[in-house]
């Protein structure tokens, strides 16, 4: 993963940030005023994918929703084909965080699918 990064950061100098960790944690914290001492930030492109679990999931898109980019954004989930993160995608898309756009997928040894989204206006939660 630290070879991707730093090709990404080379080509994308100063439009690329990464926080490694929980994301549980180092999503709120990275956009905190408080934490950091740099300005606001948002995000254009989101990207879910880490803990297999329904609530980190949902927590990660919850959390990328406070800070998403208005009125142009995208959030990508993958792992889709996990069913507990095609839940934590539904319930996002059922509460209105989330409007559906696509869903892709494909089989073969080693099937996958993802799910392509965007954030819609959210209030403080």
């Amino acid at each position: 993963m630290v070879p991707m990064i730093s090709y990404l950061q080379r080509k994308f100098p100063g439009r690329l940030n990464v926080e490694l960790g929980d994301s549980r944690v180092t999503v709120p914290r990275y956009f905190d005023p408080a934490s950091n001492s740099t300005p606001a930030r948002s995000c254009d492109l989101m990207y879910v994918d880490g803990g297999h679990f329904f609530d980190i999931a949902l927590s990660d898109i919850r959390n990328f929703a406070r800070v998403a980019s208005q009125p142009h954004n995208v959030i990508v989930a993958d792992d889709l084909h996990i069913r507990c993160i095609q839940r934590a995608w539904n319930t996002a898309v059922r509460s209105g965080i989330v409007q559906h756009l696509f869903s892709c997928g494909y089989s073969g040894k080693h099937g996958k699918a993802f799910a392509v989204g965007v954030v819609r206006r959210q209030k403080s939660y």
